[in-house]
C-alpha cells in the first residue's frame, strides 16, 4: 500500500524545481520509512524482540523523519498521506 503510494507519487512531475525538488525528498524519506518498516517485520519475526527504528531527519538527531513528512502532507491538505493515516 506504502509502496503504491510511493511509485503514484514518482509520477507526478511539478512545473517548479523547488517543488519536485520538496516532493522528491517527500517520497524519498517515505522509502526510508518502508524500508525500516520491513527491516522490523524481519526481526520481529526473528525472536519478537525488535524494535522499529524510526530514521532520523538528520543523521544522529532525534526529530524522527516521520513529522517532517507529515508536516509536509497537512500543509498540502493532502492529510490521508500522512504516516498516522
Amino acid at each position: 500500500m506504502y509502496t503504491e503510494m510511493v511509485d503514484a507519487v514518482d509520477a507526478i512531475a511539478p512545473d517548479s524545481g523547488d517543488a519536485a525538488r520538496a516532493l522528491d525528498a517527500w517520497a524519498d524519506d517515505w522509502r526510508a520509512l518502508i524500508s525500516a518498516r520491513t527491516a522490523f517485520a524481519i526481526d520481529l519475526a526473528d525472536d519478537g524482540t525488535a524494535r522499529l527504528r524510526v530514521p532520523s531527519v538528520s543523521s544522529g538527531g532525534v526529530r524522527p523523519i516521520s513529522d517532517r513528512m507529515n508536516e509536509y502532507a497537512t500543509g498540502r491538505g493532502l492529510d490521508q498521506c500522512t504516516t498516522d493515516a
